[in-house]
């Protein structure tokens, strides 16, 4: 059971980020009905249906623990995304669909979706953030009101991989602050293995033209800026420390099922 439930992950973390569709996977052949096709071969999942199926799910093998913990997060950052819909252009939305799409990519790397690609195949901006590292574990949890400052963040980011296996396993973490003036980011990607100390990326997500107003501060590696409707090309930083996705990035960073909620235009 525990390979069968292994393999059905795995097809559906990759079909929401490839679109390429698995005919080997039976046990995720049988929610085709709730997907689409836009092209031959390929297959969309709207978010909608993937909160439905990923509860279906656990429903149906009786244990909230068969679903990996990242895609408990997803459901999470699609229930959010629910609410925030209904306030346009506050950027919130935008915010809940990087989650998801920042939490398929470290699922992606975990699963080893990324290897094997030709060389040609440009990595997207956790691929190349892990590199060639081992990911065992990938943790996707929100920060408690009370962690409100980068370094507190980095303090109880620490903890979260040392309450695991005392730090022994290589694990990837999205971690999200829900103090709603948390300074600079909005979330933090970040690295731990026996061999690494924590590694720590912040990221900004805007919805609008706007860009940073600080250099990146100590105790984070880097800044990454996600824009909606970013421009195709990226001419430099204004700030030191940033790296700003172009939309070419940023799409890759989303995957095929995230790709029609890019935004096609700024707010006005």
């Amino acid at each position: 059971m525990v390979w069968i439930q292994w393999c059905f992950f795995r097809g559906f973390v990759g079909e929401l980020i490839s679109g390429d569709a698995a005919a080997a996977n039976v046990a995720l052949r049988q929610f085709d009905k709730f997907s689409t096709s836009p092209a031959p071969g390929k297959i969309r999942w709207p978010l909608c249906y993937v909160e439905r199926i990923l509860y279906s799910v656990q429903t149906l093998w009786s244990s909230p623990s068969v679903v990996p913990e990242a895609l408990h997060g997803i459901r999470s950052s699609i229930n959010e995304l629910k609410q925030d819909a209904r306030r346009t252009e506050t950027g919130l939305d935008w915010e809940a669909i990087v989650a998801i799409g920042l939490t398929l990519s470290c699922l992606g790397v975990q699963y080893g979706l990324h290897q094997g690609r030709a060389a040609s195949v440009i990595p997207n901006f956790v691929e190349a953030f892990v590199g060639n590292r081992n990911v065992e574990h990938v943790l996707v949890r929100p920060m408690p009101q009370d962690v409100n400052d980068i370094i507190l963040c980095r303090d109880w980011v620490s903890q979260q991989f040392e309450q695991l296996a005392g730090g022994r396993k290589p694990t990837l973490g999205l971690f999200i602050p829900q103090y709603a003036k948390f300074p600079i980011f909005d979330s933090f990607l970040a690295y731990s293995s026996p061999e690494d100390s924590v590694e720590l990326v912040g990221i900004q997500m805007k919805l609008g033209r706007a860009y940073p107003d600080h250099d990146v501060p100590e105790g984070v590696q880097a800044g990454v800026l996600i824009r909606g409707c970013a421009p195709g090309r990226v001419n430099g930083t204004t700030r030191r420390g940033w790296t700003y996705l172009d939309r070419a990035s940023i799409l890759r960073l989303l995957g095929y099922s995230l790709e029609p909620l890019y935004p096609s235009s700024w707010p006005k």
